[in-house]
């Protein structure tokens, strides 16, 4: 669980110094790329036979919203 904190505030961090120092398109884009995160937590959550609901709740959704607001900034910018 240490990790996925450390991994999960460093790409907080990534995100959080792109929207103060570049455009909303190249925000979008990362947004993309980083959807991969929740995606593949709520794939090894599957895979090993952890809860559906606590996989597709919590990491489908921030997949989900993630990917909607990558989209959105891409479209906006």
């Amino acid at each position: 669980m240490r990790l996925k904190g450390i991994r999960d505030i460093a790409s907080g961090l990534s995100t959080l110094t792109l929207m103060l120092t570049t455009d909303s398109r190249t925000v979008g884009i990362v947004l993309l790329v980083f959807s991969i995160i929740p995606f593949g937590d709520m794939s090894n959550i599957l895979v090993s036979g952890g809860r559906k609901a606590t996989a597709f709740s919590v990491h489908g959704v921030t997949c989900a919203v993630m990917l909607f607001a990558g989209l959105l900034l891409i479209k906006v910018s």
